[in-house]
């Protein structure tokens, strides 16, 4: 979501097991980039994060898995153009993105995001890019943090007990792309 070059295309499809064709799911989404995607427990929806354009946030969608139902979960903060404005550089919007989406039993959503505005320890302090740990009720709405880190964390999942299993960057003398922590 940061300093990647802007590739959009591809998206969210099925594929027929017996054809092996593939099928958009949501064709008018195919200009931007879907990053990750999980499916409810009933298997009858899909939720994922998407980015429309090079200087827009990634937000947190959803839809039928036979394609049909979409709609947009998560939206920018108010001040959304006020950051992007005061805080903005080449490769990154340094608005807010909402990432990394999963299902939790009950219908909820946890996910990443960098709502928190919290920098990096080795960037400046208003490089907001750190990203924490979110729920949302399954409307989109009630949204909260569930961490406060100064790290990054990312790509949570459901252990069967019930924790969420996600991965942290722990900022202790460990590389910044190949060493990241397991938590829950």
């Amino acid at each position: 979501y940061e300093n990647s070059r802007w590739t959009p295309g591809g998206g969210l499809c099925g594929l027929d097991l017996n054809t092996g064709s593939a099928t958009y799911l949501v064709p008018e989404l195919s200009v931007g980039v879907v990053n990750r995607f999980d499916i409810s427990y009933d298997a009858k929806k899909i939720v994922f994060d998407y980015k429309r354009a090079a200087d827009a946030g990634y937000r947190i969608y959803e839809v039928g898995v036979d394609g049909t139902g979409l709609q947009q979960l998560t939206f920018p903060v108010e001040n959304e153009e006020e950051l992007v404005r005061n805080y903005g550089s080449p490769g990154y919007h340094h608005g807010t993105d909402d990432l990394h989406p999963c299902y939790l039993p009950n219908g909820d959503i946890v996910f990443v995001s960098t709502r928190c505005q919290y920098g990096i320890l080795c960037n400046a302090g208003d490089v907001y890019t750190t990203k924490v740990l979110y729920r949302m009720d399954a409307d989109g709405g009630n949204l909260r943090p569930l961490s406060n880190s100064p790290v990054s964390e990312a790509s949570p999942a459901m252990l069967p007990d019930g924790r969420i299993l996600y991965h942290r960057w722990e900022y202790v003398d460990k590389a910044a792309g190949n060493l990241k922590c397991l938590w829950s």
